[in-house]
């Protein structure tokens, strides 16, 4: 397994995708993903460290792997 950061996150306009770039911890190799805009804005809610009205559903799986006290 490769440990990876997200390096950029990329909306592409008028189609409803965006990109991200995500980097090797040792700063190798880039792999670039498309995804859609939803997944992209919850991500960028996490890197910004925003508050939402309610939970989300990866804030779910983060509680559950915290609580089993699962780590990499």
């Amino acid at each position: 397994m490769v440990k990876t950061e997200i390096l950029r996150l990329v909306l592409v306009p008028n189609r409803n995708t965006a990109l991200a770039a995500l980097v090797d911890t040792e700063q190798r190799r880039v792999l670039l993903l498309r995804i859609g805009a939803l997944e992209a804005h919850a991500i960028a809610l996490g890197m910004n460290q925003m508050a939402t009205a309610r939970p989300m559903t990866h804030d779910l799986m983060k509680n559950i792997l915290e609580e089993f006290q699962v780590t990499d």
